[in-house]
This record gives structure tokens, sequence and C-alpha cells, in this order.
């Protein structure tokens, strides 16, 4: 008896996958609940420069989005759209996978990707229906939260 219990904890253990996972709309506002930084800056000339960390590099991949009008929150989770392509979000313009830069004096000195960064320009006027998606490419057992950034929350309504 002794010996089939720590078998039965080891099978149930194994159902037990730390498979959660929650999406997240990040905002100025937000984004201190979700250990994201954001830092952005608004132009004289109409632009707006938003930089953050690469979130999860390179497991987790960033998606560009443009819609013709401002989505909800419940609108801006793309996840089946991304992996499944179905459900397109309503009014989409574009959508494009972004890659991060690297800071290649610390990746040469370090060799760390966690370095990596997305810098982003957008017009004010786009930027208003403008998100950045960040997600597994894939279905993955494993999650985490998954986000949506407003861009238009960072450059101004």
């Amino acid at each position: 008896m002794i010996k089939v219990i720590p078998l039965f904890l080891l099978l149930f253990a194994q159902q037990a996958i730390a498979s959660w996972s929650a999406f997240a709309v990040v905002t100025p506002e937000s984004q201190s609940r979700y250990d994201v930084d954001i830092k952005s800056s608004v132009s004289n000339s109409g632009t707006c420069t938003v930089k953050f960390d690469a979130i999860q590099y390179p497991h987790k991949h960033a998606w560009l989005i443009l819609t013709s009008r401002k989505l909800s929150k419940r609108e801006q989770e793309l996840r089946y759209f991304i992996w499944e392509h179905t459900n397109a979000p309503p009014s989409l313009i574009l959508i494009s996978k972004i890659s991060p830069a690297i800071d290649q004096m610390k990746f040469m000195d370090y060799g760390n990707v966690n370095d990596a960064y997305y810098e982003i320009l957008v017009k004010n006027q786009s930027g208003h229906n403008a998100y950045i998606y960040i997600d597994y490419p894939r279905p993955v057992d494993d999650g985490g939260y998954y986000y949506s950034i407003d861009l238009g929350a960072y450059c101004g309504r």
C-alpha cells in the first residue's frame, strides 16, 4: 500500500500541468500589474514612439495590429486568430509580425537575448487603432499572460 501512494501521487501530479493563462490589456494604468514597463513619447510632428522589453522572447512573439476602429477589450483578445487564423478582429486593416531589436553592445558582452526590446513608431492618428499583441505563436501547455497593448492609450487620445 505504501508503494502505491507515491505512484498515485506521481500520476496525479502529471495531470496538474501549469496550464493557466489569462488575457491582459496593457494600458498606462495597468502596466505595473502585469510587470510590463512601457515608455512612450509624443513628438511635435504627430508621431508617437513606444518602447518596451520583449516579453518572454523568444518564446512569445509580437504582432502589430491595425484596425479601422477602436477595439473593445474583448475584441483585442486575438489568441484564436493568431493560432488558428479564425475570428479575425473587426475592421482589420493590417497584421504584421514584428521582431525585437537587441542592444548589440549588451548582447556582445553577455550574449543575453533578454535584452531584446520593441520600439514602435506610429502616427498619432493611427495610434488610436493600433495594438501590439503578444502571445505564443501556437497552442502550448503552459500559459501565463498573453497581452494586447493599446498603443492609443500611450500615444494620447
